[in-house]
């Protein structure tokens, strides 16, 4: 029974993986992709989003595309990936992302008075070879040269150069609570 089960799975892989390919205007597919059932892929408005080769989603990934959003060759998304793309971001080829990384081309418009209608846009560049580790936030205006680690929990923006190590300066502070008398 394991063996007809495994057999469904792959058929219901391709399926939907064929499915995908069809489905989606302003999707480009170099060859088949792995897409679990809860990934989300998104292209919204004018959006244009292409895949290479060998691109691999976990469990939760969600792809968001109203811009150009380009993945390289055998790019790995791990659990819980976000990537929303609203002018355009350019992924490299042979790129690990851990679980939890987000990423974003765009920031909100405020001012004193609050929100406001509309983003403020840039772009993002991660060239091949690089590792985004856990829970690593890359902001707008973002270029990451090749070869580059991002150290878990890091919050990035602006030009980082090839081969280099970046982490966050987390120091843990605690502080104890007083009683309060009342």
């Amino acid at each position: 029974m394991g063996i007809i089960s495994k057999g469904f799975r792959k058929i219901d892989f391709y399926i939907a993986t064929e499915i995908s390919k069809i489905r989606w205007s302003g999707l480009a597919v170099d060859g088949l992709f792995r897409k679990r059932r809860d990934t989300q892929i998104i292209i919204s408005e004018n959006g244009r989003m292409s895949l290479g080769r060998n691109v691999l989603f976990q469990r939760n990934v969600s792809l968001t595309s109203v811009g150009e959003l380009q993945v390289g060759d055998n790019v790995s998304f791990n659990r819980n990936c976000i990537v929303i793309c609203r002018k355009k971001i350019s992924i490299g080829n042979n790129v690990i992302f851990g679980p939890g990384v987000t990423i974003y081309d765009h920031d909100h418009v405020f001012s004193y008075k609050g929100i406001e209608p509309g983003f403020k846009h840039g772009d993002v560049v991660i060239e091949k070879g690089c590792w985004i580790a856990a829970n690593a936030t890359i902001l707008r205006n973002t270029h990451i040269g090749e070869g580059c680690v991002i150290g878990a929990g890091a919050v990035v923006r602006g030009n980082i150069p090839p081969h280099s190590l970046v982490t966050s300066d987390r120091s843990l502070n605690v502080v104890p609570i007083e009683e309060r008398i009342t």
